[in-house]
């Protein structure tokens, strides 16, 4: 057996060797895929392992391999000692069918091809009468879509494969399925809001394949039932149920709309339930590099989590319709930043009228109303209620998908959004606020969109360390990539941009300044009263100043005695009920209050320390607060 060589193995796969190890796009997968990793090991069976982290099937993946390596399709080690057969010796596999994928107009894009012995490969018109054999980056569609696009009311059946899918359209049903079981965009759009049915095949595979396609479609169709049909044989499919009895054909609809609209598990758990757990890893020099792509360059990621912090009144709200305006015109950032790539934004605002205060700012900055999303509220059931950051992260999922091309999400305040189906996540727990903002910093990085959050400072103008100044808990500004302040600077009549924390820029990154303007935007549709808007008007020229000099100028000799803070800190944090003394304590500290203080202000107020099995603090009586407080 002749030795591989990784670097040619990997020029002829589309991917890069590193030693031994090759990453490349699995079989039909875009050519910036890199989910198929390959070890070179004359040791091994065939000369190399591979593993695809798309979980692609490995027998394709190895003759995927072997066909550009030059070598012939992989045989498991239990056939080679067997002596060929002569039918197996006769020549290549032949081809059983074609099953051509069109697009709307009917133009063909590419062909599943199935082989016999059963196999399957795709392959696309090279533009000259030939064919290349892979899709490469060629758009993904549904199999029948001119067909399913004549009937947009119509109920579609979504199969397993292209076999089934005829099948089924024989029976004057819309019917539809994709290839290798990759639903895109392009392949979600057309189902939307129609009434689908999944057939499931009977074995594991065509469990995981259903919940696969039911997932994707989840928030997009208007109903989804998963159906395994009734007395289907093991490893059977739609096809073989049909086969087993003529009169099941007029029974087919029948039996799929008496099976219970298909719903995402509530309880953490997926249908799909694995019989084994497997640790997967890879060395890092498999890895790719990549580099950070700004919204904001030097300020804000595409792909992270950032916040915007400050004292009300002081222009965070009007800061964040700048940067909207900015990035859905695609216009420069002030002070020569650079450009905000074009896109469009979602926005999560729950403090200001979206009618009186929201669109007029946006409008007022220029940004384009059509490529703004704003979410509202959420329906459940027969009621709205606000969005949770806990418990529909997976909604606004499906909405960024639908719109398209979003670059970023804005969230004023993010603090309103901590809501859960029992209750409330208590913001001044750092575990609490960890298990909300962890999920959303991968929902970033999944999407490759800049999420942005607004919170508010705490009341300790003492403190001039803009982190230890954010509301509530620690963690919003420790979980967070980058986060910027504004601070009033009086002497100067102006607003301060100031950076309190970016672990991803270069140092420097100094200081914007900007004051208010406003304009026309507009009449009032039943009064006709002219309406105006503020908007930010930034400075030319950036200001040499830091976070902390910048809050100590601004220090506000009058504020509250630090007492008064810490008595009305621990009223708000008590309301509901007794908590752990060591949590009291770590919220206090990120709310700048000194534990001096902080026992003071727990006497004052009566406050009982109970132990059961730790030390819990506990409010007395509604009056004894109300007087101490007052």
């Amino acid at each position: 057996m002749s030795v591989i060589d990784p670097q040619s193995l990997a020029r002829a796969l589309g991917g890069e060797a590193r030693g031994n190890e090759i990453r490349c796009p699995g079989p039909g997968h875009s050519a910036k895929d890199r989910s198929l990793s390959i070890t070179v090991d004359p040791g091994a069976p065939g000369g190399f392992l591979v593993y695809s982290f798309a979980g692609d099937d490995p027998i394709l993946c190895k003759d995927y391999v072997r066909q550009k390596a030059g070598l012939d399709p992989f045989k498991p080690s239990n056939q080679n000692n067997k002596r060929p057969s002569p039918a197996a010796s006769k020549g290549p596999r032949l081809i059983d069918k074609v099953f051509e994928y069109k697009d709307e107009g009917g133009a063909l894009l590419y062909q599943v091809v199935k082989y016999n012995p059963k196999d399957f490969r795709q392959r696309r018109p090279d533009g000259k009468g030939g064919w290349i054999w892979s899709l490469g980056e060629k758009r993904r569609v549904l199999y029948r879509l001119p067909e399913i696009l004549q009937y947009p009311s119509g109920t579609v059946f979504v199969c397993e494969g292209e076999k089934d899918a005829d099948r089924v359209a024989s029976l004057e049903h819309c019917a539809t399925t994709v290839a290798s079981g990759k639903w895109t965009d392009d392949c979600v759009k057309p189902l939307a809001g129609r009434d689908i049915i999944i057939l499931q095949d009977n074995d594991d595979a065509g469990a995981k394949k259903a919940l696969a396609a039911a997932q994707a479609l989840h928030g997009v169709a208007k109903t989804i039932r998963v159906v395994l049909l009734p007395d289907l044989k093991s490893g059977g499919d739609v096809s073989d149920w049909l086969d087993a009895d003529p009169q099941r054909a007029d029974k087919l609809v029948n039996v799929c709309f008496d099976v219970d609209e298909w719903a995402p598990s509530t309880d953490g758990e997926s249908s799909d339930k694995a019989t084994a757990l497997t640790l997967h890893s890879a060395r890092a020099s498999s890895f790719e590099m990549k580099a950070i792509q700004w919204l904001w360059p030097g300020r804000y990621a595409l792909g992270k989590l950032g916040l915007l912090v400050g004292l009300p009144d002081e222009g965070k709200g009007q800061v964040f319709c700048d940067m909207a305006a900015r990035v859905t015109q695609g216009w420069d950032w002030p002070c020569g930043e650079g450009k905000a790539p074009k896109g469009n934004v979602i926005l999560l605002t729950a403090e200001d009228d979206i009618n009186d205060t929201i669109v007029p700012r946006l409008v007022a900055a220029g940004a384009d109303l059509d490529s703004i999303e704003i979410v509202k509220m959420v329906q459940d059931s027969k009621k709205e209620r606000m969005f949770s950051l806990v418990t529909d992260l997976s909604l606004l999922f499906e909405k960024i998908k639908r719109v398209g091309d979003v670059k970023l999400v804005q969230i004023d305040p993010i603090t309103a959004y901590l809501g859960n189906a029992k209750g409330k996540i208590d913001s001044f727990r750092t575990t609490d606020v960890r298990s909300v903002l962890a999920p959303v910093v991968d929902f970033a990085a999944d999407l490759r969109v800049a999420v942005v959050g607004i919170m508010h400072f705490n009341k300790k103008t003492d403190v001039d360390n803009a982190l230890l100044r954010i509301s509530d808990s620690l963690a919003f500004g420790a979980t967070a990539r980058h986060v910027y302040a504004v601070v009033d600077d009086a002497e100067n009549d102006r607003k301060l941009l100031v950076k309190a924390k970016n672990n991803l820029a270069a140092a420097g990154n100094k200081a914007l300044a900007y004051h208010f303007g406003g304009r026309e935007v507009g009449k009032d549709p039943e009064s006709g009263e002219t309406i105006f808007a503020p908007h930010i008007l930034w400075e030319n020229e950036h200001v040499e100043v830091t976070a902390s000099e910048a809050m100590r100028a601004n220090a506000n000799k009058s504020s509250p005695s630090a007492r008064d803070e810490a008595k009305k800190f621990l009223t708000d944090i008590l309301a509901n009920g007794p908590m752990l003394q060591s949590e009291i304590q770590d919220a206090a500290q990120g709310n700048g209050i000194a534990k001096r203080t902080l026992e003071r202000a727990k006497r004052e107020l009566d406050i009982t320390a109970e132990k059961n099995g730790q030390w819990y603090w506990r409010l007395p009586d509604a009056a004894k607060v109300k007087v101490a407080t007052n």
